[in-house]
């Protein structure tokens, strides 16, 4: 990973009919929504690190902070400019700001994590995989997970020759 601080990457768009937040659900204005923003903020930061990466790594979307402050009509021109803020280990912070004709839109911070895709993609299907057929660590903490809940449960309580109700255990 050869990346430093001040890389900068770019994205840009021209607001239609189904980036407003009435197109995508997030509101009833036909203006630029904030979940195409995000996605502006994200594609703004997979540029900056645009051959920066060594083979076979990728880097994904770990947080997203923005302030959308003002709203963008349709036809008008968004650019979105990511400058790299920070890197500890495989977090990669980046300082994004949007802007259009009229000023700034809208300002936050996106966070990525740099990934080895063969590592990932096989954590991923082991995910989507039952823990049973799996490995035997989560099998053996299923187990604890089931053990656990059960002591949760509330004591059931019976009469026990006939004196005062206690716990089975």
């Amino acid at each position: 990973m050869n990346v430093g601080v001040g890389l900068k990457g770019e994205a840009r768009l021209v607001v239609g009919e189904a980036d407003t937040a009435s197109a995508l659900g997030s509101g009833d204005v036909n203006v630029l929504g904030t979940p195409r923003m995000v996605a502006l903020f994200e594609q703004a930061t997979v540029d900056a690190l645009r051959g920066m990466l060594e083979e076979g790594q990728s880097s994904v979307g770990m947080r997203v902070q923005i302030d959308h402050l003002q709203p963008t009509p349709i036809g008008a021109e968004v650019v979105v400019v990511a400058v790299l803020d920070k890197v500890e280990g495989r977090r990669i912070t980046f300082a994004v700001t949007a802007s259009d004709s009229g000023g700034l839109v809208a300002a936050g911070k996106v966070t990525r994590v740099v990934v080895d895709v063969q590592k990932f993609m096989s954590r991923l299907q082991r995910r989507l995989t039952p823990s049973v057929i799996v490995d035997r660590r989560r099998v053996r903490h299923a187990r604890w997970w089931r053990r656990d809940r059960e002591r949760r449960r509330p004591p059931r309580y019976h009469r026990h020759r006939g004196s005062a109700a206690r716990p089975v255990a």
